[in-house]
């Protein structure tokens, strides 16, 4: 958890300097690292079932 609070940090410091385009780009890839590093999401989904379950 303390990771997260660094991270947050930096990005507060990095909303400084860039524009708020940026700063939300930079905000979704710590999320989608957080959530690539989270063990519930590290199970395998079938294709034809992520089809299925979307509505394809």
């Amino acid at each position: 958890m303390g990771n997260q609070y660094l991270i947050n940090a930096h990005i507060l410091l990095w909303g400084l300097f860039i524009g708020a385009e940026e700063l939300e780009d930079l905000m979704d890839s710590q999320d989608a690292i957080l959530a690539d590093s989270d063990p519930e999401n590290g199970e395998a989904i079938p294709w034809e079932q992520a089809k299925r379950e979307l509505g394809f």
